[in-house]
């Protein structure tokens, strides 16, 4: 049996013992257990999924993740529960500039109302990577000239 079936099987089990002692629990307990388990099985089954379209990562942020359809223009409040996993976590997207290429980072952080925030450019990858550990550059207008090796 592979892993993932182990752990449907670990599943299915530990339901099956829930429902062996439902008769023991206060409807009020069972209610407040069925929305925290959906809440956590949706959260954790996005967050995996989200983890898939990671295909490359630098000092611990993603380089251009496959985010999820229409993450670049959609209200914040109406955002589905595929873009938690990207609230406050900076990525760093490859961009072509003239001969070179140069690095974005942006940001799901509610500064802006439908889209993630662009946090700055650099001409490194390591400068990107400082950009999101730092915060945005218009944040920190001394380390702005710096991310691009001035």
């Amino acid at each position: 049996m592979g892993k993932n079936s182990r752990l449907v099987k670990q599943i299915i089990d530990s339901l099956d013992v829930l429902e062996d002692i439902s008769d023991e629990i206060q409807l009020q307990d069972l209610e407040r257990l069925e929305q925290e388990m959906a809440a956590a099985l949706r959260f954790t089954v996005s967050e995996a999924i989200a983890r898939k379209r990671i295909r490359f990562v630098y000092e611990g942020y993603a380089v251009n993740p496959l985010l999820p359809d229409n993450f670049s223009s959609c209200p914040n409040e109406e955002r589905p529960e595929s873009h938690r996993f990207w609230w406050y976590r900076p990525y760093i997207v490859t961009r072509p500039s003239a001969e070179k290429t140069v690095f974005w980072v942006e940001c799901l952080d509610g500064g802006a109302w439908d889209r993630p925030t662009w946090w700055g450019e650099a001409e490194t990858l390591e400068a990107a990577a400082e950009i999101c550990r730092n915060g945005p550059n218009w944040k920190n207008p001394n380390k702005a000239g710096k991310a691009n090796g001035e």
